[in-house]
């Protein structure tokens, strides 16, 4: 193959050689299972976040985090984004923990990203399904608590009965869970 002379010499025109464009990456696909919309309720929360969970999973099993990942940052920035939005959404402390744990989550996906390690992605698996199991139980709580205090009112608001009556209301709405 021979010299261009002419190109080699100082002060001569190189010949521009067109580079290829680098097409900018395509957003991930939505992820079927977790719909964003439902994310304005404790139970979209808890669903959009197991569901996630089991995205992760699967990963795992498949070798496959990116788009995994990608899908579990955008939820939890989306976490992050409603309960700024709407307050009124998860009570507090629980809405001012969660928020500080999707600043954190976020942080973390990020940092995997960069410096991936199959094994660390068990710690958000297990994020994801604790909080979600923590946001079912509140929903349940409050269930009860609210049958327990019209069973109160159903029994003429007596003092001291407290326990009976919430013990009354779970033993109803885990009745109504469990047929």
């Amino acid at each position: 193959m021979g010299v261009d002379i002419a190109a080699s010499k100082p002060g001569a025109k190189k010949p521009a050689v067109a580079t290829p464009r680098k097409k900018a990456p395509a957003a991930p696909p939505p992820c079927p299972e977790v719909d964003f919309t439902a994310l304005g309720s404790v139970q979209g929360l808890a669903s959009a976040l197991a569901a996630s969970a089991a995205d992760l999973c699967k990963a795992t099993e498949d070798g496959l985090f990116c788009e995994p990942l990608n899908r579990n940052l955008e939820l939890w920035v989306a976490i992050k984004a409603l309960l700024g939005s709407a307050p009124d959404s998860v009570a507090e402390p629980s809405r001012a923990n969660l928020t500080q744990l999707a600043g954190h989550v976020a942080a973390y996906t990020t940092a995997l990203a960069r410096d991936f390690a199959p094994e660390r992605v068990a710690q958000l698996i297990e994020i994801n399904l604790k909080i979600a199991q923590g946001l079912i139980k509140g929903v349940l709580n409050q269930v009860i608590r609210d049958r327990a205090y019209y069973i109160w009112l159903e029994s003429g608001c007596p003092q001291g009965r407290d326990q009976e009556h919430w013990c009354q209301a779970e033993q109803e709405i885990k009745g109504l869970m469990n047929p």
